[in-house]
């Protein structure tokens, strides 16, 4: 017969079924969060090579003479971005518009450009936008004796 003071020693095979379930759960729970940061994670770097490319057409198109800029227009134009040995980013798409702002004390229209780049970070399975950077420059025509100050 059994002893009534006698302690039980271990665990019931239920318990151990639920503390497994429990412990599971938790688990689970882990890898959806670590699978979100690792996708915020991945985001954020296209974010930062679509800026990093965004930023090499701007300097290309700065470093041109104000007269060989795309000429002023409503409507934007397909802008390649070539990586380093000059072969299209696959994962992108740019666009440039290219609009002339008017400013006080600048006496021809066309002697101020700004150029809009938005870089578009493409989906890998649809093609789609995934999200897009954009950046601004604006480019001045310092013609000899015709330098004015903008206030």
């Amino acid at each position: 017969m059994l002893n009534l003071k006698q302690r039980q020693c271990g665990l019931t095979l239920i318990e151990l079924i639920v503390a497994i379930v429990i412990l599971g759960g938790a688990m689970v729970s882990m890898a959806a969060v670590m699978q979100a940061n690792a996708r915020s994670s991945a985001s954020a770097s296209r974010q930062a090579q679509a800026v990093v490319l965004a930023r090499a057409v701007l300097t290309r198109l700065d470093s041109q003479p104000f007269a060989n800029l795309p000429a002023c227009s409503p409507t934007p134009v397909t802008q390649a971005l070539p990586d380093g040995t000059g072969n299209p980013v696959t994962g992108y798409s740019a666009s440039l518009l290219v609009s002339c702002p008017s400013w006080p004390n600048v006496t021809t229209a066309n002697d101020i450009k700004q150029l809009t780049l938005t870089v578009n970070i493409l989906a890998a399975d649809d093609g789609g936008t995934l999200n897009r950077v954009q950046l601004d420059s604006y480019r001045a025509n310092y013609p000899a004796g015709k330098v004015t100050r903008l206030p």
